[in-house]
């Protein structure tokens, strides 16, 4: 069932993604990709933060100063990368912010590629 979440939102989410890769190729920076995005969010009225503040647990404690690129809907956390591929530690983070905001999806997308490359993380405890 993990595929399906939010199936419909991460194919619109994916459509933009490959609007921006087609218009701004390969060459930028992450801010760029991030200020693309802003403005297709505007335009096409989707609710997001950008930038949003995550503490993640540690013994007991909170730790502060992780940043999520966006949080879409307040359902998706979306990470823009630009380098060459996604990693496991990359997969890693989108995992520890989605334990520590409880949200059910995290979709890395990397426009450094010649392809748009994107990951799903699925939070397999979200929180209802």
């Amino acid at each position: 069932m993990a595929e399906l979440i939010l199936k419909d939102e991460s194919y619109k989410l994916m459509g933009l993604m490959f609007r921006i890769h087609g218009q701004l190729g390969t060459a930028c920076k992450e801010k760029n990709y991030q200020d693309a995005i802003e403005m297709i969010f505007k335009k096409e009225n989707i609710e997001y933060d950008r930038e949003k503040e995550v503490s993640i647990p540690f013994e007991g404690n909170q730790l502060g100063g992780f940043f999520v690129d966006f949080i879409v809907s307040d359902k998706i956390i979306l990470e823009i990368k630009a380098k060459p591929f996604i990693t496991h530690a990359d997969v890693r983070q989108a995992m520890r912010y989605l334990q520590a905001t409880g949200l059910p999806l995290a979709i890395l997308v990397n426009f450094k590629r010649e392809k748009v490359e994107s990951k799903r993380v699925v939070n397999s405890n979200p929180k209802s």
